[in-house]
């Protein structure tokens, strides 16, 4: 290719980026993202740490999250897929 060609492609590309209209992505937002959770407990940071056990296929682990409860509320809802709990704790 040659470089006047280049030159001219180039152009025309920004030529073409120039024009065209650019919008930034409007910053995160929990509340106005859709989904039957509920706004007033926003889970803000999860720490999970996994034991495998090869031999048995299976594993054990520890699960933290960190909640920012809005506003007062009656319960909070953890979902899991065949958990097993020995032990749940709130701070």
């Amino acid at each position: 290719m040659s470089s006047r060609r280049l030159a001219a492609e180039l152009a025309a590309a920004l030529a073409v980026a120039a024009v065209a209209p650019v919008r930034a992505e409007a910053p995160f937002a929990f509340a106005t993202t859709p989904g039957v959770l509920p706004k007033e407990v926003v889970p803000v940071e999860y720490a999970l740490h996994l034991h495998p056990d090869i031999a048995t296929r299976s594993f054990s682990g520890m699960q933290t999250v960190t909640l920012d409860v809005l506003q007062p509320t009656r319960s909070i809802v953890m979902h899991a897929l065949e958990r097993r709990s020995n032990r749940d704790a709130t701070r």
